[in-house]
């Protein structure tokens, strides 16, 4: 009999094997059906008729998930926990279960290398809700995220909001430097955005993200710089 996993982080480890498994099982099966097909092809060239629905990638996430009724989202759940249990061993330990793992390594990828090297040898000893207070204290100091650990995303303008947009040249105030254009400030939020894509495994989000990202760079194409420096919104 398997002994009982007795840690969140074995327990993860456990599925990912079953999930590549499931993955590997996909692939040998597809490519045997594929030449299984090739030899017993039909004399006439008749061609078998195809399911119906969109088919699923052998060995994809949702064809693993059919095999295993583990989602494609909690499979990536599950990969990046067993990623940071290697990178970060404490976060392996019998304490520290899966959600905590997973905030604490997005909250860790927000420090700089410096910040990180510090700090962890002080993770080790302390429980995850200390862990965790202490990160997000930290993440709260950086601009552009919330105490929680989440990227801040603006909120959505209404319609006449986004019927009429300002002057690129508009200067928006700054605390830290001089003024900065509204043209300047659209293209840095489009590249704050397709920054958080990157760094976030959730697909869901990171698409949605990436959509904030697109939007705002066509807003920013529709500002118009006239000759006098003023700007108008393209028609």
């Amino acid at each position: 009999m398997h002994r009982k996993p007795r840690t969140p982080f074995e327990a993860s480890t456990r599925w990912l094997a079953k999930i590549r498994e499931a993955a590997e099982a996909a692939q040998r099966e597809a490519a045997e059906g594929a030449r299984a097909q090739a030899v017993a092809s039909a004399p006439d060239g008749a061609r078998p008729q195809k399911s119906r629905g969109r088919p699923h990638e052998p060995g994809s996430r949702r064809d693993v998930a059919r095999r295993t009724k583990i989602s494609p989202r909690q499979q990536l759940r599950i990969e990046r926990h067993v990623a940071l249990g290697h990178e970060y061993p404490f976060s392996s330990e019998a304490r520290w279960n899966m959600a905590d793992a997973l905030k604490t390594g997005f909250l860790l990828q927000g420090l700089t290398p410096g910040q990180r090297s510090e700090l962890l040898p002080s993770l080790t000893e302390l429980d995850p809700p200390t862990a965790l207070r202490r990160l997000e204290a930290l993440a709260g100091k950086r601009p552009g995220v919330a105490p929680d650990g989440q990227a801040r995303v603006p909120a959505p303008q209404s319609a006449a909001h986004k019927t009429a947009l300002p002057p690129a040249t508009t200067a928006v105030p700054r605390r830290d430097g001089p003024p900065l254009s509204v043209a300047d400030a659209l293209h840095r939020a489009s590249r704050y955005m397709m920054y958080a894509a990157k760094r976030v495994a959730h697909a869901p989000l990171n698409e949605k993200l990436r959509r904030i990202a697109g939007t705002i760079d066509q807003i920013r194409l529709r500002l118009r710089p006239r000759a006098g420096g003023d700007a108008r919104p393209r028609s």
